[in-house]
């Protein structure tokens, strides 16, 4: 297995955990459960670099060893991490109530 693929199966492992995280602040938010929204929210804060670093890595192995699928795949992974830190810190972040 080479680096670009060990790189990527971390990166999808660190950011599902992300994931999860922020549908967990979004799920607590929306039913009112306030301790499990405050321990989820600050728990996707505190973890947002923790799956950079691989993730950064897996694109640039993938990069450099030119596997257009790895490519594409990470690239998804960092859009949708993205997308997962704009809507917890600015919809799930905030008081629905």
């Amino acid at each position: 297995m080479g680096k670009t693929k060990v790189f990527t199966v971390i990166n999808y492992i660190l950011s599902s955990i992300l994931w999860l995280l922020g549908v967990l602040t979004l799920l607590f938010n929306i039913l009112g459960l306030w301790a499990p929204w405050h321990l989820a929210g600050f728990g996707f804060i505190f973890y947002i670099p923790i799956p950079a670093v691989p993730q950064i890595l897996a694109i640039v192995f993938s990069c450099i060893e030119k596997q257009k699928k790895t490519i594409i795949m990470n690239f998804v992974s960092l859009g949708i991490s993205i997308l997962f830190v704009f809507l917890t810190v600015f919809v799930s972040s905030t008081w629905f109530w």
